[in-house]
């Protein structure tokens, strides 16, 4: 029963974009004792939020634009050697691994 008041109570937020964050649905687990979203960020990744960290923004996107600076941070620590030879090999460009292992 509990979850039925918690989803009535939230159900507002549904449809609303918050940050970069549009929330889809409101998820309630029984065995939880937060509510979550599913939540749709504006580079088009899916994924379930702890609602209260939405709404008082701790998370205001999927982690998109933490992997972006990280990308940036990483072409502008090697950016001085492009054009470089190294041992025959001539750096072209610097492009970031897409791989998070």
């Amino acid at each position: 029963m509990a979850g039925i008041k918690n989803y009535e109570k939230h159900k507002h937020l549904i449809g609303k974009k918050i940050n970069k964050l549009t929330i889809l649905d409101i998820v309630i687990y029984e065995n939880r004792q937060h509510t979550y979203a599913l939540t749709k960020c504006d580079c088009g990744t899916v994924k379930e939020v702890r609602l209260s960290y939405i709404v008082n923004n701790k998370v205001v996107d999927c982690g998109c634009e933490h992997q972006n600076r990280l990308k940036e941070r990483i072409i502008n620590k090697y950016r001085h050697l492009i054009n470089t030879k190294i041992n025959g090999w001539t750096i072209l460009d610097i492009i970031p691994s897409n791989d998070k292992s």
